[in-house]
């Protein structure tokens, strides 16, 4: 007898091919994602009624736009933020080296904002008028116009600078910031500073484990970045 023909199944209609949906150009683990005018410094000018509405955003969309972040006061934390710093210890020291060497000539906050970005941090910066710093307590002689700028990396405080201009003081300020990288190691610390009046506890960067007096007042209270 003849052999049976072999029975197929009919084949699958193809499934319609869909467009890809779009992307959003916001990732959080690719520096390409950035629009190309990102800058690499966060910036606030306080008093900052905006920056509540930033703050609970998913980590999605802040990757794009990255708010000041809120300082985490654990052992953990400040062993995460050690680490980080000894990396950065090590870019600096090499960016310098290439730079021919620490002087005023050479331009601090471009060479603070590439090692921080090599080492994946962000240098955040805060500026207010002088005039509304009450910890101060100028004369009322004295002159009160001008931009005071603190520098922040990874919730750690680094220099505070002061200036005709928001440009100028942060200028100050990272020139500050790299000096603390002169020596032979820099810590991470737990230390009390001022704001508006009263002490408050923050992380701060030392020099060779050596205890910064006379901090400058914070800008801003470290654990809750939206007061001034």
């Amino acid at each position: 007898a003849p052999a049976p023909a072999p029975v197929t199944n009919p084949q699958a209609p193809a499934p319609r091919s869909e467009p890809p949906a779009p992307t959003k150009n916001c990732s959080s683990n690719s520096a390409e994602a950035k629009p190309a005018a990102q800058p690499d410094m966060v910036e606030r000018l306080v008093p900052a009624a905006t920056a509540q509405k930033v703050a609970p955003q998913p980590a999605a969309s802040q990757s794009c736009k990255p708010p000041i972040t809120v300082v985490s006061l654990t052992p953990e934390a400040v062993k995460e933020k050690q680490a980080f710093y000894n990396k950065l210890y090590k870019a600096v020291a090499w960016k310098l080296v290439s730079a021919g060497g620490y002087s005023n000539d050479i331009n601090h906050l471009t060479i603070l904002s590439n090692c921080i970005q090599a080492t994946k941090g962000s240098l955040e910066s805060v500026c207010i008028p002088l005039k509304d710093i009450s910890e101060l307590h100028l004369p009322h002689s004295a002159a009160r116009e001008g931009i005071v700028c603190e520098l922040r990396c990874q919730s750690v405080y680094l220099a505070t600078g002061y200036g005709k201009c928001k440009v100028s003081a942060k200028d100050m300020a990272a020139k500050e910031a790299v000096k603390l990288f002169l020596k032979q190691k820099v810590t991470v610390k737990m230390c009390k500073r001022k704001f508006k009046g009263t002490d408050i506890e923050d992380l701060v960067l030392l020099s060779e484990d050596i205890h910064r007096l006379n901090l400058a007042p914070a800008l801003m209270n470290p654990l809750e970045p939206s007061t001034r």
